[in-house]
């Protein structure tokens, strides 16, 4: 996956696996390589943002992605891409699933 021009943002940091366990248990049928990923920092701080944006205004799905695209000065379609992005690498990560969960399920993330 490339990362999003303005922001470098978009990439699998790849930790080798030495002995230990990841909480997922799909990451060795997904990288046959012996790495699995972990949720950029990034990343990790624009989700939290949008569950930061959410509980203090309860704003909807585009009202709150526009907050943090503010916040972060990116663009409103550099933010979708992102959590479209992140919702495909990382649906079964611990890490994603606690930050998607603070957001309502009817967001599209």
């Amino acid at each position: 996956m490339a990362a999003i021009p303005e922001t470098g943002i978009g990439r699998v940091f790849r930790i080798p696996r030495v002995g230990l366990s990841h909480p997922s248990d799909h990451a060795s049928t997904l990288f046959g390589d012996g790495v699995w990923p972990v949720v950029n920092p990034r990343e990790r701080e624009l989700l939290t943002g949008m569950g930061n944006c959410y509980e203090a205004c309860q704003d909807d799905f585009e009202g709150t992605v526009g907050m943090v695209a503010g916040a972060r000065s990116l663009t409103r379609e550099a933010v979708l891409l992102l959590l479209d992005s992140m919702r495909t690498r990382y649906s079964k990560d611990e890490d994603y699933v606690a930050l998607r969960n603070r957001l309502p399920p009817e967001f599209p993330l």
